[in-house]
């Protein structure tokens, strides 16, 4: 008998799964979320299934901002497998949060400055930030008072948002004024900013008037004349020349927190004494009574002045030749004087080559002001009350033009100054109830 014979036949299973994976997926990041969760799916075929797919990062979980490669591996029961790669790209388009919070600060010799810290209020990002600017950091006088400055917020990604901040400045812009006071009461027919060498006051005390809550405050004076000063840092120093000029001074007020502003008055000095007579003779140009087309110079007394001065309308101290003195210039700043001390020195005015024209006067509504002058030096004026406050002014008026002024003047007596180069001109108003 033949032997019986067993026959082992092997078939294996050599070919791989077939696999699909997802193309390039691009998606944004998940609203406050450094990433996103994405899903996805690969599929797979194979003669011999089943097959099993697994992923190098698992669908359904989240992908950090930036690309992410994922493999994917089909392997079927024999061990056979298919490697195929995606990427996941997730971006950032999410902008951080900007929060700002309000800030105050006070100057300090004129400046003060912030942080980014003072403005910003714990601002945020899903992924992180990388830089925060505020759009003005200093500041200074000019900036007394609420400022609007913006907060940027940018990610690491390069995304960024605003928000605005207001930054409170704390300080003050002074404000000065300076009147001229006489050391002597002596009546000479001129304003408080007139002296005369010989007759009156010989100085005078230029008293400064800040605002009043900005002390302690610094004076600096300047200007012709500064070295007759008593002192350049007071705020009344006293004025004592010894020759006849226009001296025009100017001080520079510095408050508490260090702003400035600047100030002036012009003093006008006349040297009316009589040469050789050791000061005890002086000059007055005396208008004879009935006669004022012939003045006449007299070489008087020192004690003889105020009867000339105060009998005789129109007699003035100096010699008829001599320039009387002009309107104190001030700029910035405010001269208390009187409309009785305007009256008194009207007598000044020279009508032929200046002149002011008002209608109506009185008024109920405004005043028409009409200049008439034979130069073409523009005009400055000013309005004062009864009380010598300034109420109105303009600058650079025509020197033959037409103008109106007082609509919104209360009733009362006023008193406008119209000054051209070295010529002056005063009228009174008077405005009515309407």
């Amino acid at each position: 008998n033949a032997s019986a014979r067993t026959q082992v036949i092997t078939v294996q299973d050599t070919k791989a799964p077939g696999l699909t994976v997802p193309a390039n997926i691009s998606v944004n990041n998940d609203n406050g979320v450094c990433g996103a969760k994405v899903n996805f799916a690969a599929t797979a075929t194979d003669n011999c299934s089943p097959v099993t797919i697994t992923y190098s990062k698992n669908p359904g979980t989240v992908f950090a901002v930036g690309t992410t490669t994922v493999t994917v591996t089909a392997k079927d029961m024999s061990g056979n497998t298919t490697v195929i790669s995606f990427t996941v790209t997730v971006t950032d388009n999410e902008p951080p949060v900007a929060n700002c919070k309000p800030a105050t600060i006070t100057l300090v010799n004129g400046a003060a400055s912030i942080t980014v810290a003072d403005v910003n209020n714990n601002s945020t990002d899903n992924c992180g930030i990388a830089s925060v600017s505020v759009s003005k950091t200093s500041f200074n006088c000019s900036n007394i008072g609420a400022n609007t400055v913006t907060l940027t917020v940018t990610d690491i990604h390069g995304n960024s948002s605003t928000c605005n901040a207001t930054v409170t400045v704390l300080g003050e812009i002074p404000s000065c004024s300076i009147a001229s006071i006489p050391t002597s009461s002596t009546y000479t027919g001129g304003v408080s900013t007139n002296l005369y060498l010989g007759y009156g006051a010989q100085s005078t005390t230029l008293s400064v008037t800040p605002a009043a809550n900005g002390a302690p405050y610094t004076y600096s004076w300047s200007g012709i004349g500064v070295s007759k000063l008593s002192s350049a840092t007071s705020g009344a120093p006293v004025f004592t020349p010894t020759v006849a000029g226009s001296y025009n001074f100017i001080v520079e007020t510095t408050n508490k927190y260090g702003c400035k502003t600047t100030c002036t008055i012009t003093i006008c000095v006349t040297d009316i004494r009589v040469a050789g007579t050791n000061g005890s003779k002086v000059y007055v140009c005396h208008v004879p009574p009935g006669n004022p087309g012939n003045p006449q110079t007299l070489s008087i007394s020192v004690n003889a002045v105020p009867a000339h001065l105060g009998n005789h309308t129109g007699d003035r101290l100096g010699s008829c030749s001599q320039t009387p003195c002009t309107a104190p210039a001030v700029t910035s700043s405010v001269v208390p004087i009187t409309g009785e001390e305007f009256i008194k020195a009207e007598v000044n005015n020279v009508a032929e080559e200046f002149s002011v024209k008002v209608s109506p006067n009185p008024s109920t509504t405004y005043f028409t002001l009409k200049l008439e002058s034979k130069y073409e030096t523009p005009v400055n004026m000013r309005v004062m009350d009864a009380s010598g406050r300034v109420v109105d002014a303009k600058s650079k008026i025509g020197s033959n033009s037409t103008f109106q002024i007082g609509h919104n003047y209360s009733s009362g007596t006023y008193y406008a100054e119209m000054i051209q180069g070295t010529k002056r001109k005063v009228v009174q108003l008077i405005k009515g109830r309407g």
